[in-house]
């Protein structure tokens, strides 16, 4: 496969390739703008640059919140070259860290990305069974994963005070949706009951 990678230009990696993968440096003005204002411009500047400049077969977007204008923009619905596949990731307009107006315009969103894109991506099952029920449009089940370790070193866990076997991990970003602290009250319940 050829393989092309869209990278905002303040980021620490400037080489042209990674492995095998191409490096697309376009300009970006999140640090100066904010995330939010300034990743709606980074990605209209790469879809332009996508549609434009290159012959790709497939354009593989990681998320659709900053992505929708460009999508209605260069109605990309339509394109007859690309095939245009959006992973959906989550479902923004709930999460609580959003006050009602911005949960209404990212549910908008969430719309015109299911609209817009030739195919969906969903991380989880639950997310794939929400845009079938919601939209009727199915999406690929496509799950996080990581390679599983058989072979490691044990003694490891000696730095962080860790025996095999008998520790907890939790991996996931601070938001109210992913019940953390619901996780620490349920460990703290078990420790209290193995007593």
């Amino acid at each position: 496969h050829d393989v092309t990678v869209y990278s905002p230009s303040f980021h620490p990696y400037k080489e042209s390739t990674y492995k095998g993968v191409k490096i697309k440096h376009i300009y970006s003005p999140e640090e100066w703008m904010g995330g939010s204002v300034g990743s709606i411009f980074y990605d209209f500047w790469c879809l332009r640059d996508a549609l434009k400049r290159q012959n790709f077969d497939i354009l593989y977007e990681a998320g659709y919140t900053s992505v929708i204008p460009a999508y209605i923009w260069f109605d990309i619905k339509n394109l007859k070259r690309s095939i245009v596949v959006t992973n959906m990731d989550g479902l923004e307009y709930k999460r609580t860290k959003f006050n009602r107006w911005v949960q209404k315009y990212l549910f908008w969103e969430e719309k015109m990305a299911v609209k817009h894109s030739h195919f969906l991506i969903s991380d989880n099952l639950g997310i794939q069974d929400y845009y079938k029920e919601r939209y009727g449009k199915d999406s690929k089940f496509l799950a996080y994963g990581a390679d599983i370790i058989t072979a490691y070193n044990v003694d490891i866990l000696n730095e962080f005070n860790l025996r095999r076997d008998e520790y907890y991990l939790v991996i996931a970003r601070l938001e109210p949706e992913n019940n953390i602290e619901m996780v620490i009250q349920g460990y703290l319940a078990l420790q209290g009951s193995t007593k």
